[in-house]
């Protein structure tokens, strides 16, 4: 059955690509074909461990489900807290204060005791699947939100919560037993062989929005050293900030939400540090291309880009040199209804894990050897991806480190295409950071467009590798000038 899975899975992709060849040559939609997929056997359980702290243990049952095992998990708990919108409400909304601990939420992620749970998250390298962790994340931070959201009045009307922005996801430490070519240490790849734990809760809300932090980490094994150790055996490996937000469904506006209210000097220094977060973090978006100009000092880079390419016509004497148009990739996918929300559009987390998904095979083809995952920055989800629209994902590497940094920023561009009209609009624009094992590159732009491309990608990396100086300095050994192996 695991051939005619995989077979079923190319023909799908096949058939998407066929089809938008010809709505495009007939001028309209082409006369559908029935054809299905070979369903995947699995389920999962759930238990909580009080009311204020809910666990997730993922275990397989044998039931057909279309999300991975934790993202399921986190649906049927979000669907226990949402109110059935049908006919009138009598009462309205009621705001209340709200702690921490009351929208926390854990999933674990049992792998050394599951091996039908590994092989759902397994690379053909050995590793987790990193985009299928993205997806459970997305799923993570709606259930969190609407777990603080909730009034305990049946009266009131629902809210619908939808995920405006995710403003970080950076691992912290090395996971896998890789050695690192340059400095023998251990790479980021996450092991298959552990077990994960995802937790978070809200950390700042505004009237209608809020903030939401969540960790991912594994239990602490002998050969873990690093400072990020928890006293609870549990060493934390990634670290992520969505941000939500609440719209009343009956007039689609902004919707008031529970405050937030610490109850610890620890919890009101996370508050005021995750509002200081939010603060840059709107600064730093106003900072795109789009919105602000290239500064003097960048104009001066791009000048200096032009002097060493005789103006864009010819690679400057260096074979690794590449040009920027050269790197890209692409992909359709057919927006099917397996890929919705409880909201009934594409479900955000699965735009992840594709834009990541293409991202990572573009760093890899360009590389020649697979790519280190360094972070995710900066998502903002402009409209919703309605089923039934052709998906478009556009990939290009925008910037590398220069001649010895490793690592380099991937930009995934989310388009929606409608298959009656041939309207295209973008929905979504994904920025990660990856790193080379062993090898540098040099990427290079040939158009103005090109050029505050490559200028937004540069902004992306120096802001992700002054993260890391602070908060992960494990990584940064990736960003910086350091000697590489020769070929």
């Amino acid at each position: 059955s695991c051939c005619y899975s995989y077979s079923f899975h190319f023909t799908d992709m096949f058939l998407q690509l066929l089809f938008e060849v010809t709505r495009k040559a007939v001028g309209g939609l082409p006369m559908a074909t029935k054809r299905g997929r070979l369903p995947f056997l699995s389920g999962y359980t759930r238990a909580f461990s009080s009311p204020s702290q809910d666990r997730l243990q993922i275990g397989h049952k044998n039931e057909i489900r279309q999300r991975s095992g934790v993202t399921n998990e986190l649906w049927k708990a979000r669907t226990e807290l949402m109110k059935e919108f049908v006919g009138e409400f009598k009462g309205e909304y009621t705001v209340r204060n709200k702690s921490m601990r009351d929208s926390y939420v854990e999933a674990i992620l049992p792998f050394s005791q599951d091996a039908v749970l590994q092989e759902e998250y397994l690379t053909y390298t050995g590793t987790v699947r990193v985009g299928k962790i993205l997806e459970d994340l997305d799923a993570l931070a709606g259930t969190i939100a609407y777990k603080h959201c909730e009034d305990f009045d049946p009266s009131s009307p629902p809210l619908t919560i939808v995920t405006a922005s995710v403003d970080r996801i950076t691992l912290i430490q090395p996971m896998h037993n890789d050695k690192d070519p340059i400095d023998g240490n251990r790479h980021l790849k996450p092991s298959i062989q552990r077990d994960y734990r995802m937790h978070g809760c809200v950390t700042s809300v505004g009237r209608s929005s809020m903030k939401i932090d969540i960790v991912v980490d594994t239990p602490t094994i002998a050969e873990d050293d690093s400072p990020n150790s928890y006293k609870d055996g549990y060493s934390k490996i990634l670290e992520a900030t969505f941000e939500m937000v609440a719209r009343d469904p009956r007039t689609h506006k902004a919707a008031p939400i529970n405050q937030l209210v610490a109850e610890t000097d620890e919890e009101r220094e996370k508050m005021r540090f995750a509002k200081f977060e939010r603060d840059l973090r709107r600064k730093q978006r106003l900072a795109k291309r789009d919105n602000l100009p290239p500064s003097s000092e960048e104009r001066l880079v791009l000048h200096d880009l032009y002097l060493s390419t005789n103006g864009f016509t010819q690679h400057p004497n260096d074979k690794k040199a590449i040009w920027m148009d050269e790197t890209e990739k692409q992909s359709l996918r057919m927006c099917h209804p397996i890929e919705r929300n409880i909201h009934n559009s594409i479900f955000g987390g699965y735009l992840m894990r594709e834009a990541f998904e293409l991202a990572w095979m573009t760093a890899d083809i360009l590389m020649e050897e697979h790519p280190i995952f360094l972070s995710v920055d900066d998502i903002s989800f402009k409209y919703p991806v309605e089923i039934g629209s052709i998906l478009q994902l556009s990939s290009v590497i925008t910037y590398t480190g220069g001649e010895s940094s490793r690592a380099m920023q991937v930009a995934v561009g989310a388009e929606i295409i409608n298959p009656n009209t041939g309207e295209t609009k973008l929905t979504n624009t994904f920025n990660f950071t990856f790193a080379s094992p062993s090898k540098t590159v040099t990427v290079l732009p040939r158009t103005y467009a090109e050029g505050m491309k490559y200028l937004e990608g540069r902004r992306l990396f120096q802001n992700t590798e002054n993260f890391c100086k602070e908060h992960c300095p494990q990584l940064v050994k990736y960003y910086e000038k350091e000697e590489v192996l020769k070929e």
